[in-house]
């Protein structure tokens, strides 16, 4: 169990990470009080997740934070949960899977592809994609799954509330896991460009010769 003065270690640890190239408003930062809190609620994990997608939480409601986030894709278009309501791993799984456009394994693949079956049928006929339909996509227990192999989060079960320290915790790892997913982007457009480099030359070289 970690300690009070481990616990507001990690907390400034994890503000100057992810907002090291944001300003930080301490009236209106939600991760202020996470540390000690004992759950987290849907809407701390909405405002939490928000930072990832380049919404304002800071200037809306939570009614707003919402319809914002599900203009995104970042959670589905049928859920009902209120803002106090604890926010379980499954939940959070499911945002940070659209956040970092996660496809999965099989079955998350299969899942999709009948996502957008659904939504051209809808389209060939002229029905809203929310009209009557399955809200049908990657569930929970399948981003959770995903997540856990790996390593975002820890093994257990997705309707496991988190605390608060919990939710700082698992933003830190995706912070992470960003960075790591950048860099090594980076590299392989690198790579790209110095395997199409050495192939020019080798073509100005074999034309020269000629």
């Amino acid at each position: 169990m970690l300690g009070k003065k481990h616990k507001i270690f990690l907390y400034f640890l994890f503000l100057f990470i992810l907002f090291q190239d944001k300003p930080v408003l301490a009236d209106n930062n939600i991760y202020r009080d996470l540390v000690d809190r004992g759950i987290a609620t849907y809407e701390d994990g909405c405002r939490a997740i928000s930072h990832f997608v380049d919404v304002p939480e800071n200037t809306m409601t939570f009614e707003e934070l919402v319809v914002e986030l599900k203009k995104k894709g970042i959670i589905g278009k049928r859920w009902k949960y209120k803002a106090e309501k604890p926010v379980t791993r499954g939940i959070m799984a499911y945002m940070i899977c659209k956040v970092l456009k996660i496809k999965g394994g099989l079955t998350m693949h299969t899942i999709d592809t009948t996502k957008r079956f659904t939504r051209l049928i809808c389209s060939k006929l002229g029905i809203k994609d929310d009209f009557g339909l399955p809200d049908i996509g990657i569930g929970k227990r399948y981003a959770y799954l995903e997540l856990q192999n790996m390593g975002l989060v820890p093994i257990g079960h997705k309707k496991t509330f988190l605390t608060g320290h919990d939710l700082l915790a698992l933003m830190y790892r995706v912070e992470q896991y960003t960075k790591a997913e950048e860099v090594k982007r980076k590299q392989e457009e690198e790579k790209k460009k110095k395997k199409e480099k050495e192939k020019e030359e080798k073509v100005e070289s074999e034309e020269s010769s000629e």
